[in-house]
Formats: C-alpha cells, sequence, structure tokens
C-alpha cells in the first residue's frame, strides 16, 4: 500500500501520537547512542550520517523515538549514508512510523517492500499497542517499550572488528567487519545487549571451532546486519564444527544475509549450520532471521538446536528454513515461520533414522525426496496441526522396525499432500513391514497421494500397507484418504489394521480400497468409503485362511480374483447388506471345513452377483468338503453366476454344493437364487441342506445327484 507519508514532514509536527510497543518500527535512539526514554509527544532532530552532517526527525512514541522522514542535508536533499530512503520511494527492508486513521491521529508500523511502504501491523492511537481509537494520555505511566532490535542510526561511530578471533573478546556498541569474521578454536566472542554489528558486503561470520555467545534481552536486543540493506548483501552467520554450550542467540535480529556467494558445505541462509565431519550446536531463543535472500536458517545432518524457542523467521526469499530431517525435532511450534516469499520448512534428505518429534508449526514442511523412517526402533511422532508436502513422485515410507505415529484433532489435522494439489502428484504414505503397536494416524488427511511413479510390493494409493515378506500392523480412526490418483486406501495379505473406524475414503480415482481377502476383516460400517470415482473396495489375492468379518461398507466389495475360504474352523461371516460383485469366471468357494455365514435380514439382503449383469458372467458360490455348522444363508441374492469356467467337482450353477471325496451340507433360508447360466442350485451325491426354507426355486431348478434329498428338504 503507498503511505500517507507522502505528505510533507509538517504533517508528522501535527500528530503527536501514539504507537504500540509490539510493533515492527524503526525506533532510533538519541544522539548520543544512549538508550533513555522519552515523553510521548516529544520531538528532536537527530544527527545522521557518518560525517554527522545529517539530520533526521523524530517523535517520541510508546517512550521510544521513532524516525518520521529520511536523513537529509542542511539543503532537504537526502544523506548518502541514509538507509531509510524517501518519502515516497523507500529501500527494502527500511521501516517507519506513519501516520494513519481518521483525521491522521494515528501511527502504524511500515516496512519496505518492493520499493513501497506496507504496514505490519493495525493502526494505533496509544494505550500501550491497542488499536483503540482513542488517543492517549501522554503520561509517562502509559509509555511502553518499543521494537528491541537497535538500529544502525542508534550509531555516531563504528569500531572496525579485527579477525581472526582466537581469544576471548567481547563486543558492546557499535561496529563494522571489513572482511569475513572468523572464530577459530580458543576464540569465544561475546555480543552484549544493544551492539550492532554491520557487515561489508559479501562479509559474514564463521565460527569454527571457537564459540559465539550474542545474549540480547527483551528490551535490548543485538543486530547483525549488512552495512547495506540489500537481501543478500552479506553472508550471514555460519557455525561449523563447533557444539558448545556457549554458542547462544537470544534477542538477536540477523537481518539481510543470505548471499549467493556461500561459505563451503551449506546453502545461502542467514543462519547456517553444519559441516560435513563434525558436530554443530546451537541455542536459539527469541531470535529473528529476517530478508534472506535465500533462506531463513539452514542446518544439515551433523547439527542441532539445544534450544529453539519463539523466534521469528520471516522475509526470506527462499522460505523459513532447509533443514536436514534429523533437525526437524528440535523445531518448535511457538516460532513463527511466516512471512517468506515461500512459507515452508523445506527437509532437504531422506532418512529419518533417529526418533523424533516434529512439531505442528504454522507452514508446511516440504520434502523434495522420499523420506524414509528407518533403524531399529526409530519412532516418528507428528504433532497435531503439521502439514508435510511432498515433492512430485515422492513420499513417506515407515519400514522395518520403525513407527510413526500421527495423531491430530478435530481442530487441528495432520496433513499429507503433494506441493501440487493433481491428484497422483505425489507417491503417498507406505507402511511397510512395520508391526509396532505405536503406528497410530488419528484425525489426519492423505490428499492427492498414488502416483504412477509407486513404491515396490503394493499398488498405487494415498495409503498403502505392504511388504512381500513382513507384516505390518497399524491403527487408522478418523482419517481422510482422499484425491488420489488411484486408490485411496491399499493393503496386502501380510497386513492387518489393528483398528479402522471413522475415516473418509473419498474423491479417488480408482475407488476407495484395494485390499487383499486377508486385509478386508479390519474395514469398519462406520467409515465412509463414497464419493470416489467408482464407489468400490476392490478384492485381490483372495484366499483367507482365517476368521473374519467383512462388514457392510456401503459400496460393493468387487472381487477381480476367485475368493477361497479354507480350513478346519475358519469361518468367513458377512454382515447385513453386504454386496460382493465378481470380475468373469471368477467366484467363491468355501472348502476344506471352512464355514461362511451370510445372515442378511428381510430390508438388508446380503447380495452376490457379477460385474456384469449378463447371465453367466461370474461362476457363483460353491461350497465343498465342509459340514461345518456355521455354515448358513439367510436373506442372500445370487444372481447371474453359472459360466461355463465352473469350480472343480459341480456343475455350472449360481450355487454349487460338493467335492468328490468329502461331504458338504449348509442351512439355506429365505435365499434368492437367479438368472444362473446353468442351473440355480446343484448337489453332489455327497452334499445335503441340513435345513432349507423359502427359497424362490422350482424343483427342475435344483440338479445333481443330491437333487432329490434337497427338493424334498425345502418343499419344492
Amino acid at each position: 500500500m503507498k503511505s500517507k507519508l507522502s505528505l510533507n514532514y509538517k504533517l508528522w509536527a501535527l500528530n503527536l501520537l501514539i504507537l504500540g510497543g509490539a510493533v515492527v518500527a524503526s525506533g532510533c535512539g538519541d544522539d548520543d547512542g544512549g538508550a533513555k526514554s522519552c515523553v510521548h509527544g516529544e520531538q528532536r532532530s537527530f544527527t545522521c550520517g557518518n560525517d554527522k552532517s545529517g539530520s533526521q526527525p523524530q517523535t517520541c512514541v510508546d517512550g521510544s523515538w521513532y524516525s518520521t522522514s529520511f536523513c537529509a542535508n542542511s539543503d532537504g536533499t537526502r544523506h548518502e549514508d541514509d538507509r531509510w530512503g524517501t518519502l515516497e520511494n523507500c529501500e527494502d527492508g527500511a521501516t517507519r512510523a506513519a501516520v494513519c486513521g481518521e483525521d491522521d491521529k494515528g501511527l502504524q508500523p511500515e516496512r519496505c517492500q518492493g520499493g513501497e511502504w506496507v504496514a505490519t501491523n493495525a493502526c494505533s492511537y496509544g494505550g500501550g499497542g491497542q488499536s483503540n481509537n482513542t488517543p492517549d494520555n501522554n503520561t509517562p505511566d502509559n509509555n511502553t517499550p518499543g521494537n528491541n532490535t537497535p538500529e544502525p542510526n542508534d550509531c555516531t561511530t563504528y569500531e572496525v572488528i579485527e579477525t581472526p578471533i582466537e581469544t576471548e573478546v567481547s563486543l558492546d556498541g557499535c561496529y563494522k567487519a571489513t572482511e569475513t569474521i572468523d572464530i577459530r578454536q580458543g576464540g569465544h566472542l561475546t555480543v552484549k545487549p544493544g551492539s550492532i554489528v554491520l557487515f561489508a558486503e559479501g562479509t559474514g561470520m564463521e565460527v569454527d571451532g571457537g564459540k559465539l555467545t550474542a545474549v540480547g534481552e527483551s528490551n535490548k536486543g543485538i543486530l547483525f546486519a549488512g552495512q547495506n540493506d540489500a537481501p543478500g548483501y552479506w553472508i550471514g552467520i555460519r557455525f561449523a564444527a563447533s557444539n558448545s554450550i556457549d554458542n547462544k542467540l537470544a534477542y538477536v535480529t540477523i537481518d539481510g544475509g543470505g548471499a549467493d556467494s556461500t561459505f563451503s558445505g551449506v546453502q545461502p541462509a542467514n543462519l547456517m549450520l553444519g559441516v560435513w565431519n563434525q558436530d554443530t550446536k546451537v541455542s536459539m531463543s527469541h531470535t529473528t532471521l529476517r530478508n534472506s535472500a535465500n533462506w531463513g536458517v539452514y542446518a544439515n545432518d551433523r547439527s542441532k538446536f539445544s534450544e529453539f524457542s519463539e523466534n521469528t523467521i520471516t522475509g526470506n526469499a527462499k522460505g523459513a528454513a532447509v533443514l536436514s530431517a534429523s533437525v526437524i525435532g528440535d523445531l518448535d511450534a511457538e516460532t513463527d515461520y511466516s512471512g517468506n516469499t515461500k512459507d515452508i520448512v523445506q527437509i532437504s534428505d531422506d532418512k529419518v533414522s533417529q526418533s523424533a518429534t516434529w512439531p505442528g508449526i504454522n507452514v508446511p514442511y516440504l520434502a523434495e525426496k522420499t523420506l524414509t523412517v528407518s533403524g531399529d526402533s526409530t519412532a516418528l511422532k507428528i504433532m497435531a496441526g503439521a502439514t508435510l508436502q511432498f515433492s512430485e513422485n515422492t513420499g513417506l515410507t515407515v519400514s522395518g522396525g520403525t513407527s510413526l505415529t500421527a495423531v491430530g484433532t478435530p481442530e487441528a489435522k495432520i496433513r499429507f499432500e503433494g506441493k501440487d494439489a493433481t491428484p497422483g502428484y505425489w507417491r503417498g504414505v507406505r507402511f511397510s513391514g512395520t508391526n509396532l503397536g505405536a503406528n497410530k494416524l488419528d484425525h489426519v488427511v492423505i490428499d492427492g497421494g498414488g502416483s504412477e511413479d509407486n513404491f515396490s510390493d503394493v499398488q498405487p494409493a494415498n495409503l498403502m500397507l505392504g511388504l512381500w515378506n513382513g507384516t505390518t500392523k497399524l491403527s487408522v480412526t478418523n482419517t481422510t484418504l482422499q484425491n488420489s490418483g488411484k486408490w485411496g486406501l491399499f493393503a496386502d495379505a501380510r497386513s492387518t489394521f489393528t483398528a479402522f473406524a471413522g475415516n473418509t475414503i473419498t474423491g479417488n480415482a480408482s475407488g476407495a480400497a484395494q485390499l487383499d481377502a486377508k486385509a478386508v476383516g479390519g474395514l469398519d460400517d462406520t467409515t465412509d468409503y463414497s464419493g470416489n470415482d467408482q464407489d468400490i473396495v476392490m478384492i485381490i489375492g483372495g484366499k483367507l485362511e482365517q476368521s473374519a468379518t467383512w462388514p457392510n461398507v456401503g459400496v460393493p466389495y468387487v472381487s477381480k480374483d476367485d475368493i477361497e475360504v479354507k480350513g478346519e474352523g475358519t469361518v468367513l461371516t458377512i454382515d447385513p447388506g453386504a454386496t460382493f460383485k465378481f470380475h468373469e469366471n471368477k467366484g467363491l468357494e468355501v472348502v476344506a471345513g471352512a464355514a461362511m455365514t451370510a445372515i442378511g435380514e428381510a430390508d438388508a439382503k446380503i447380495t452376490f452377483e457379477g460385474n456384469d449383469s449378463t447371465s453367466g458372467f461370474w461362476r457363483g458360490i460353491r461350497f465343498g468338503g465342509t459340514i461345518a455348522a456355521g455354515n448358513k444363508l439367510t436373506h442372500v441374492v445370487i444372481d447371474g453366476g453359472g459360466s461355463s469356467d465352473k469350480f472343480a467337482d459341480i456343475d455350472p450353477a449360481n450355487l454349487g454344493l460338493g467335492q468328490w471325496n468329502r461331504d458338504t451340507t449348509i442351512a439355506l433360508q429365505d435365499v434368492t437364487l437367479q438368472n444362473s447360466a446353468g442351473t440355480e442350485l446343484f448337489l453332489n451325491g455327497r452334499s445335503t441342506l441340513s435345513s432349507c426354507g423359502g427359497l424362490n426355486i422350482a424343483a427342475a431348478d435344483v440338479t445333481g445327484d443330491g437333487a432329490a434329498a434337497a427338493i424334498t428338504a425345502c418343499g419344492l
């Protein structure tokens, strides 16, 4: 926005009003560099410029001095050392207090961005920074401190810092660096509150074996900046091969670093941590990293923040931070990572090999590579409100003896999504051969996965479970799987859902889910499986050798393979209302002592049919070599079976009973058999009905050596 400061300075002299303390505005100290407080409404002319020949008007607001125009020569022209700009054209990074509000009686902090003044806080009429539209009473008791970051205009003279630093050195005041400051082994640089260090172009500070302690105060900060405001004018500060507990930054501002020509082995940033072969450790709190030409902060995999709290990382061209995955767990949720050209924290590598908790910060994490949680018992925990974005054809995989716990809340869900919203842009999340109880997704959204370029051993989906030679277990509750380029969910034969409830699987191109028959029993009837391009749950690899209950999921199950329920004691129970559709020449058989109990209700029948309504499209259902008491079909419809590609030991039929060398028996009640291409009901000579009633067919629809007894049992 354009400021009203295009008016001349006389307007400022008429508007002696208060600006809130908690703002970003240019608070310039008195001309002797002191920090004395002032009384609201007081005015002065501040001596400025390195030669002290310039004059800059200031007004006292909230107990601090604020510049109200540029540093001017005696003839009114702009002084050559001015870092503020003009009334209409400012220099990026400059700050000021501007008039605002009704009748121009308020003040508002502004910052120069792209050559224009842009407001950084609301218009204030006093009262400690509250925008209450009430003029302040101008009493000293109501004054509160302004921004704690010192301004270069506070300084009248500068001392040049000598380098290298190999002993104890303390800075207290205003300094310039004409070359890169190198803090070597044995060196310890301490920077006192209120100090300012300005760096020449292309220089910076490197803590290489030494120590840096820069601890300001809440009302008296420390500034590291370039001698020119342009972002990237100077390199920034790097900690390399230094893991001393004395490495501390508190109430510090690092401004305008991130030069493209930076230290070796790091990416350009205001603050850089790391060297490839040694550990680096820093404590950082209440610190501002702003206006970098690249990143706010960089840290490699040998780096650690021993403390990281309540910082501000803003105004940086590439984003807030680029960090190794091993450093993400050091971050905190109270830091503000927003206001950058790209509001992201980028993850620079592909391995999470140490247990960590990733906080829910106010910008997304961005993974440029596929992230793998690996190692022995590595546990990754993601906190409520976190968003993880992924680049094209990348994803997240949790493998081996590791775990992922992502538990959000209804108000602060955890999101996994692509950097681009296109369905199938990224791979999705995969659990692979990990069966730890800590594997849990709750109040999570996985959006836009399912890329064709996928993980091995699984089908493309937002969420994938499986490894050909390992078991996988996962709890999934209150979770949304949406907008996949393929399936919402995939699980193989060695995967188990320890909990599955209250989920939403919608907007997926291939369908809600593709599951091995062994995984289907993990589903529930409270999850919504609708709203996909095809509202189906696909069953693959259909051999079931453990008892399971298959719920009514509200959409059809579609089987692309034969489903075989097999083994003594194995019982498949099907809930009322479920519908099963079979691909061509596929069907369902219950054999070798297993049982199937399919008991529907009069208004919630269980239906078995072909994926195409053509008569004889699919095989139908066969019971063979099972006399289990659980073999019951009640309120069931079997439609369109009897394909010529039939099961063994029976003729083509909707329902066939028989095995050449074992007895078979089932109970039928209120069963509809229709549209078979063969017979409706077939029984061989070793098959019987333990009970029968309510069949819709005639005697002629029953065939086989056991037909006569069945006709009698059913009263046909």
